[in-house]
């Protein structure tokens, strides 16, 4: 997708401020150094799909302080009209890292005080609704001071002929903790508040495409059944039992319910040594005498400890169901295997791997945050794992105040920032609910580049989109870091989807 715009600085016969105003592409940090280019292009072209939220940067600079900048969208009109109200404006703020400072919080743009020689993106998207034509739309984003416009971006917006999925083609399972929730917000727990809290951290996740382990309710309630239906869900983790009666309960309901296959179990994390095997391997054989379609995940990030010539699939197949691995420790042939015998393949990332892998680091490129979902579906992996979103666990070994610092796991490493934290509590910022990061709006982009690749697969072949797809990622640590060409190559995906669409 190439965001683009036509940016016009208006002239006026005694201009009050002197700023610099240039747009880019929605997966880059742009740091508060940064300045606008010699030659900003002034033309670049929007491109989305029905249901998908299309998204850039515009980044303000100025040799003197500006009060009070404000940025006011208009409704985008052409084929049809989409209304302002899809327009959200988002203000970036910086957080510390081994890297130096960069973007990450965002709150919903009120007005931002520009600092002489400080550089301020603000983070735009527009929802496309499922119901928008297909076709050009033009429409523009006013920067505002003192009442006065003083800059003005124009949008051009091409809406494709096809919407994605409402389900996501690519599984998701992203961890969320009710404690730092409740610590950071200032909750009681069992209020009505609390639970307030709860679902829209649990639905911010969702809104991004991304489905948590548990979702905010009983199982066995009405909305829990409103959750577990809903079809941007693809997965949750099914509570686990010791007690056969009430784990038998619990799948009945879930099977009666039609649920069971978005349901996995999730008990043994990371086995390494000998007792966290023989315990995996006994809650397995139980669970499957139980229910034989109940599916076990066991993420790895190594092979056994105790014996080196044994591995993981050679203790775990028969047991586990849905195999997933760190990134970093991939073997293709034994995972085909394990998919031609039915299983399925998810990965997963967390404290590791580092540079060059891609990563949800903070400092990490933006683009790393995308390709992931890339690289996914290149070694055929239908499922991502994430073990938190909010990690903030108020000691000295981690964060007591992510928007300060975002060293998130100091037991492990100090020096990575960020990791099981893609959310930041909205209370510091006067806003009554969890609040994104950008690093969450660059992994609903990689979200929607899979559906893109998914869908082109169907249209066109998988051999022939996994060459364009290996034009981006060619393996796990090299991969192309632009994300200009990213969106060039997603809309050679695009036109293989409409070519199919004109072709049926």
């Amino acid at each position: 997708m190439k965001a683009v715009l036509l940016i016009a600085l208006l002239t006026m016969a005694a201009p009050v401020w002197a700023a610099q105003v240039w747009t880019a592409p929605a997966a880059l940090k742009i740091r508060e150094s940064a300045t606008a280019p010699d030659s900003p292009e002034q033309m670049i072209a929007l491109e989305a799909a029905k249901r998908e939220y299309a998204a850039f940067q515009i980044a303000l600079r100025s040799d003197t302080d500006i009060a009070s900048v404000t940025a006011l969208p208009t409704e985008l009109s052409g084929a049809g009209t989409i209304s302002a109200r899809r327009v959200s404006i988002w203000r970036q703020h910086y957080v510390d890292t081994i890297d130096g400072r960069l973007p990450d919080p965002l709150s919903p743009l009120r007005s931002v005080d520009l600092k002489a020689g400080v550089t301020q993106p603000l983070y735009v998207e527009i929802e496309i609704p499922a119901s928008a034509r297909e076709g050009d739309y033009a429409g523009a984003v006013s920067l505002r001071a003192d009442g006065k416009e003083f800059a003005r971006v124009n949008v051009r917006l091409r809406v494709y002929g096809f919407a994605l999925p409402a389900t996501p083609a690519l599984t998701t399972a992203f961890g969320l903790l009710d404690e730092p929730m409740a610590e950071q917000e200032g909750l009681t727990k069992g209020t009505a508040a609390y639970e307030r809290y709860r679902r829209a951290y649990y639905g911010i996740l969702l809104e991004h495409g991304l489905s948590a382990y548990n979702i905010p309710a009983d199982l066995n309630t009405d909305e829990g059944a409103r959750y577990l239906n809903d079809p941007r869900m693809t997965s949750f983790v099914i509570p686990y039992s010791e007690d056969d009666a009430v784990q038998k309960k619990t799948l009945q309901r879930l099977k009666s319910g039609g649920w069971l296959d978005k349901g996995f179990f999730y008990v043994v994390d990371e086995p390494v040594n000998k007792e966290q095997y023989a315990n995996l391997i006994k809650i397995c054989e139980r669970l499957h005498a139980l229910e034989p379609r109940a599916r076990i995940i066991a993420p790895y990030y190594r092979g056994p400890d105790f014996d080196e010539k044994t591995t993981v699939f050679d203790l775990l197949t028969g047991k586990l169901d849905i195999w997933c691995y760190n990134t970093f420790y991939h073997q293709p042939d034994e995972l085909a295997k394990r998919q031609a015998a039915g299983d399925e393949v998810w990965d997963y990332v967390c404290c590791g791997p580092g540079k060059p892998y891609a990563n949800f680091f903070i400092q990490n490129d933006g683009i790393d945050h995308r390709i992931l979902f890339w690289q996914n579906w290149k070694y055929d992996t239908t499922g991502l794992l994430y073990w938190c979103a909010n990690y903030w666990n108020g000691k000295d070994t981690g964060t007591k105040d992510p928007w300060v610092d975002m060293a998130t796991i100091k037991f492990i490493n100090k020096d990575v920032y960020g990791d099981g934290s893609l959310l930041y509590p909205g209370r510091k910022a006067g806003y009554p609910g969890p609040l994104p990061s950008l690093r969450l709006k660059i992994i609903r982009q990689g979200m929607q580049d899979y559906d893109y690749i998914a869908m082109a697969a169907a249209a066109a072949g998988p051999a022939r989109v996994r060459r364009i797809v290996d034009t981006q990622a060619a393996s796990w640590s090299d991969y192309q870091k632009d994300p200009i060409a990213l969106n060039a190559t997603r809309a050679r995906l695009a036109a293989l989807i409409l070519a199919d669409k004109i072709g049926s």
